[in-house]
């Protein structure tokens, strides 16, 4: 998967060993995990720059989990090409 690091940088990103040492002793020190928000912008980055219509799921299957105004501001901030945030922003705005 594509990082957007260089978008992003470590926003919406933190450190989850403690809680996946629970479940798997060896997690590296320092993994990181994503809230759904920077989840979804990632996937959505990555898809749409590979050519794919967005996600394999819908806006209204998971709206009540993520904020996605915050991630609509994210694609139009952040600089991406334009043809590549109107893809990323139709997908969300067919909810």
């Amino acid at each position: 998967m594509l990082s957007t690091e260089h978008l992003l940088g470590g926003q919406d990103l933190y450190d989850a060993t403690t809680i996946l040492r629970r479940y798997a002793s060896t997690t590296p020190a320092a993994t990181l995990a994503a809230t759904y928000e920077r989840a979804v912008f990632d996937l959505l980055n990555h898809f749409v720059s590979q050519g794919k219509n967005g996600l394999n799921y819908q806006v209204k299957d998971i709206d009540d989990a993520v904020d996605f105004e915050k991630v609509k501001i994210w694609i139009q901030t952040v600089g991406l090409p334009r043809e590549q945030s109107n893809s990323m922003l139709e997908w969300l705005n067919k909810a």
